[in-house]
């Protein structure tokens, strides 16, 4: 028996109050336990069949929970070399190889939940514009054309009237055309850094959804990288939109700060709260990736994101992204106001 066995068989101690001593019947041991464990069936009829050599080999994988702990244990079977008769059981615990592969097909479903939300979210994205160019925009124009039309058969006295109808139509083409740009890339962030462009969304999202937003920043002093404040930015676009949409908040804070080599992002509401956990099976299960992409976002950028939500006490998200993982762009940092 080797020591995987010698493991596996003290937990059968603490369910059964009994272990398979040395020189005691494996098999009669199985049978005594076969009805309480799941598994223990299938090692039966295995290890029967190698003994029997009408199997080459066999092994299998099983779960044992120890106080509310998953164990995972591999049994191999194989029969003795030389011609004897007999056959060799071992155990191996192989727990952290198991808890490796599990994690890595979930990566592995988010990544592919991932890339076929990004497919949907491209085309969604075009059939916005195409319907907000075609609908808005182009009637917008095309109104403005006829108006124009009609400057020239117009009398004198009304063409000032009709001269400002056309600069109010240009001008609402013009609004419609900014908030579609902003939309798709927020120019304030490239223009302005991170904090002014997270103060004009706090003052955007207050204007539509009429929810309280307040924009805290500490002093940034220097602009950070493109990537980082991209993430953050988008982050925050997406815990606001949750806060004011889902949780029902009535007040949200938010405040961006650096200490040292690492840039914090906490968002705080007092929406109506939400099982983390819950919510995170449903994403995946729904497709609905709003807490899911702001995990990405975060650790693409290198960082990490951590939620903390209590129903009926609100929610409070922190982005935490170490500055020194991101890679050099001399574009990207920069002193305020230089350029």
């Amino acid at each position: 028996m080797n020591k995987a066995w010698l493991a596996y068989d003290e937990l059968s101690l603490r369910f059964e109050g009994r272990t398979c001593g040395v020189g005691e019947n494996y098999f009669a041991y199985l049978n005594e336990i076969a009805l309480r464990y799941a598994h223990i069936p299938q090692m039966l009829t295995g290890a029967t069949e190698v003994l029997s050599g009408t199997r080459d080999a066999f092994s299998l994988e099983f779960p044992i929970d120890v106080d509310g702990h998953i164990r995972w244990y591999l049994m191999r079977a194989l029969p003795i070399e030389g011609g004897a008769s007999g056959i060799v059981v071992a155990h191996e615990d192989i727990t952290d190889r198991m808890l490796a592969h599990i994690a890595l097909q979930e990566a592995n479903n988010r990544l592919r939940l991932l890339s076929q939300r990004v497919l949907t979210v491209q085309e969604e994205e075009r059939r916005y514009i195409s319907r907000e160019l075609h609908d808005d925009l182009g009637q917008t124009l095309t109104a403005l054309k006829i108006n124009l039309h009609l400057l020239g058969a117009l009398p004198p006295a009304d063409v000032p009237m009709k001269l400002a109808d056309c600069t109010l139509v240009a001008e609402g083409a013009l609004e419609k055309l900014r908030q579609m740009s902003s939309d798709l890339h927020p120019p304030q962030l490239d223009q302005l850094g991170l904090e002014d462009a997270l103060r004009y969304l706090a003052d955007r999202q207050a204007i539509q959804t009429g929810v309280q937003v307040n924009c805290e920043n500490g002093d940034l002093k220097e602009r950070l990288p493109k990537a980082v404040e991209l993430a953050l930015f988008r982050i925050a676009q997406e815990a606001i939109s949750n806060a004011a949409r889902h949780a029902k908040a009535s007040q949200i804070s938010l405040r961006i700060e650096r200490q040292g080599d690492l840039v914090m992002l906490r968002i705080n509401d007092d929406g109506e709260g939400f099982d983390p956990a819950t919510a995170r099976q449903s994403a995946l299960k729904k497709g609905s990736l709003g807490l899911i992409s702001m995990e990405e976002r975060a650790q693409l950028a290198g960082g990490r994101l951590q939620l903390r939500s209590v129903k009926g006490l609100g929610t409070v998200i922190t982005a935490t992204i170490p500055l020194a993982t991101i890679p050099g762009d001399a574009s990207a940092t920069v002193n305020k106001g230089g350029g």
